[in-house]
C-alpha cells in the first residue's frame, strides 16, 4: 500500500506510470505491504484464474517466494528502470519489505523500482523481469 499522495499519468517508459503527487524526501518508505488490502495468490490459484484474469495479473502481479501479490492500490503502476528512483529494499525469507526513495523526489516526477531487485528466489526474479520485458515500450 503506498504511504505517499500519487498520481497517474501517461509514462515515457511504458504506458502509465506512477507520479508523485507530493515532495517525498529520500528515505522515505514509499510502499508497504498491507495484507488488509493487498492481495497474495499460491500458484494454484493463480493457475485457476481464467485467462483473461490472468493477463491482468501477470502484467500487475510481482512474485515473492512463490507467491503472486497484487497491489491493488496505484502502486501496481511503479515501472521499471535501470536508475530508478526508489528502491525495494530488506526482502528476506520472511519479510516481503518495503520500497523507499533513493533520493529526494520532486512532485510530478515518476516513481521507479528495479525489477530485477523484486522477488527473493531466482523464479520470482525470473517473473519479475518478464513483466517488464512484455511491457509495450
Amino acid at each position: 500500500m503506498l504511504n505517499i499522495k500519487t498520481t497517474l499519468g501517461s509514462s515515457t517508459i511504458a504506458g502509465t506510470g506512477l507520479f508523485a503527487a507530493e515532495f517525498i524526501p529520500k528515505g522515505t518508505v514509499v510502499w508497504q505491504f498491507d495484507p488488509m488490502i493487498d492481495q497474495v495468490y499460491t500458484e494454484a490459484q493463480f493457475q485457476a484464474v481464467p485467462p483473461a484474469n490472468k493477463s491482468f495479473l501477470k502484467t500487475y502481479c510481482f512474485m515473492y517466494m512463490g507467491k503472486y501479490y497484487l497491489c491493488v492500490d496505484n502502486a501496481r503502476f511503479f515501472n521499471h528502470s535501470d536508475e530508478p528512483n526508489c528502491m525495494s529494499a530488506d526482502f528476506n525469507e520472511n519479510n516481503l519489505g518495503h520500497t523507499v526513495a533513493k533520493r529526494d523526489i520532486q512532485v510530478g516526477e515518476e516513481l521507479t523500482d528495479d525489477y530485477s531487485l523484486f522477488g527473493f528466489t531466482e523464479s520470482d526474479k525470473a517473473f519479475n523481469l518478464d513483466i517488464y520485458s512484455s511491457q509495450e515500450i
